[in-house]
């Protein structure tokens, strides 16, 4: 399943939506394997896995923050779905903090507004650029 996951990830990343702009279509949305990353670290490539705080699937993402993108809790159980909300929201984060990956992360993690100046979060962020990138 996880080649599978993969080979969607890099779909996703590379293909475009009518409602991006252009500025959208010439960058990529996310790097793959800032996803495969994240993926891997929030649910070890289960896709019906739930958390004690209530998050859903491969990228765990919880089902108010779905909803912002149009997404319903089930629909955080199909794996194609949950890409796309993750993807959608950590999109939204990037954009909310300059593009810094960093942050975007940190916030993806801990939350929007309560993740600054803790430890655990900025941990995080590192983890998953350290298993995209290798040593940062």
């Amino acid at each position: 399943m996880k080649t599978i996951i993969i080979s969607i990830l890099l779909l996703f990343c590379m293909t475009t939506d009518t409602a991006l702009s252009d500025k959208d279509v010439l960058n990529p949305i996310i790097d793959a394997r800032i996803l495969e990353s994240l993926i891997h670290y929030e649910s070890t490539w289960r896709h019906d896995v739930v958390s004690s705080a209530g998050a859903v699937g491969l990228m765990q993402i919880k089902p108010s923050t779905a909803s912002m993108f149009g997404y319903s809790r089930e629909d955080l159980f199909c794996p194609i779905k949950n890409i796309e909300a993750g993807s959608l929201y950590l999109k939204y984060l990037l954009d909310k903090y300059n593009g810094c990956i960093r942050t975007a992360l940190a916030a993806y993690n801990c939350g929007p507004y309560g993740f600054k100046g803790k430890q655990v979060c900025a941990n995080y962020a590192n983890r998953i650029l350290k298993r995209a990138y290798g040593e940062i």
